[in-house]
């Protein structure tokens, strides 16, 4: 009863001391690498916000997400601080690393043609400022005005593939069957005949 007044309270200043101390020692030496790993762990809205603030403070650049710069969590880049796609409200872990993965874009055009056209992503993505650096002299709203054109074209281009594998499909099913009036299905040759290939010409 005596050690529980005191033993709990004890091994916990001890150990957050332990911590600290060295928190400390890591924010005094390596301050950049420091505010990078204590973002890159925190997930509490209003804590986030104090540590950027904080980082700013201390002179760490802090910048927003770059389209080619930033990574899928917040990530160094010579004397900056770059936020991640993943931090950004909308789009997942998963997302960021696609995004990442195809790094890096020309244009916004080109994103839309090697990522895709999830209006979701493309809208979180606008609203931000990420394409500003590659299209500087075009507004937000007309970069989203065009995904949505360019997402149509992509529906488009996709029901006219579509149509085309049916139509091939419906090709060789006429063809097989134009085939078993002329020779057996048992011909070793039959499925080579029914390829539209070189070979079975």
């Amino acid at each position: 009863v005596a050690f529980a007044d005191y033993g709990f309270n004890a091994s916990h200043a001890t150990a957050y001391t332990y911590m600290s101390s060295r928190l400390l020692w890591l924010k005094a030496h390596y301050p950049l690498e420091f505010y990078a790993a204590i973002l890159m762990c925190e997930k509490t809205t209003d804590n986030f916000k104090d540590y950027c603030v904080d980082a700013m403070a201390h002179g760490i650049d802090v910048r927003s997400v770059d389209i080619n710069k930033s990574k899928d969590n917040f990530h160094i880049v010579g004397d900056k601080l770059y936020f991640g796609f993943s931090n950004i409200k909308m789009i997942g872990l998963e997302v960021a690393q696609e995004i990442v993965a195809k790094q890096p874009y020309a244009s916004f055009k080109d994103f839309l043609e090697r990522f895709g056209t999830s209006l979701t992503v493309l809208k979180a993505l606008i609203s931000i400022g990420v394409f500003d650096e590659l299209e500087p002299n075009v507004e937000h709203e007309t970069l989203y005005k065009f995904a949505i054109y360019y997402s149509g074209l992509v529906k488009k281009k996709q029901v006219a593939y579509n149509r085309y594998i049916e139509s091939l499909q419906k090709q060789k099913e006429d063809l097989r069957n134009l085939l078993k009036t002329e020779i057996s299905e048992d011909d070793p040759n039959f499925n080579l005949y029914c390829s539209f290939s070189e070979e079975s010409v």
